[in-house]
């Protein structure tokens, strides 16, 4: 199976969880598939960017996608 390699950048108390920044996956994975490789909580609300715009868990990656993952800030 074809591997591709994406840029992951975790941050605010994610970060906890980021190994490495850039992650050899195989292709058709999903960037739900990434956050259950890192042992990211399913029901954590995330901001995802992906290349620049929003995205979501269910984003399949591409060979070089650049994503950015945040938990949202709730405030008043």
């Amino acid at each position: 199976m074809d591997k591709i390699r994406v840029k992951i950048n975790l941050l605010g108390d994610l970060e906890k969880y980021q190994k490495k920044p850039y992650f050899f996956i195989n292709y058709g994975f999903t960037l739900s598939n990434v956050f259950q490789h890192l042992n990211i909580p399913k029901k954590k609300d995330l901001v995802i960017i992906v290349n620049g715009r929003r995205g979501d868990k269910d984003y399949i990656l591409n060979d070089d996608d650049e994503i950015t993952v945040f938990p949202t800030v709730d405030g008043g």
